[in-house]
């Protein structure tokens, strides 16, 4: 998983903190840290319909929890229960 955050913000700090404690792990992408943090954030953000309400309300859309396709499973919920 990725989290694209930035440490000025006190949600990103503590979904950090939270995943943490849980043991999960992931990889932090500072947005305000580099230049490729930032587009790669911004190519998600800009073409994905999830961001329209945050984008039409101002906001930046962070902390934002990325799971890239390779690393997705698919499952059938009736086998999981």
């Amino acid at each position: 998983m990725i989290i694209y955050g930035t440490h000025r913000c006190p949600d990103c700090e503590n979904a950090e903190r939270i995943l943490k404690a849980k043991g999960i792990t992931y990889e932090y992408v500072n947005i305000f840290g580099s230049t490729r943090g930032m587009k790669e954030f911004l190519k998600l953000r800009d073409h994905r319909a999830e961001f329209e309400p945050i984008k039409e309300a101002g906001s930046i859309g962070v902390p934002c929890f990325y799971l890239p396709e390779e690393d997705r499973i698919e499952f059938d919920v009736k086998n999981v229960m």
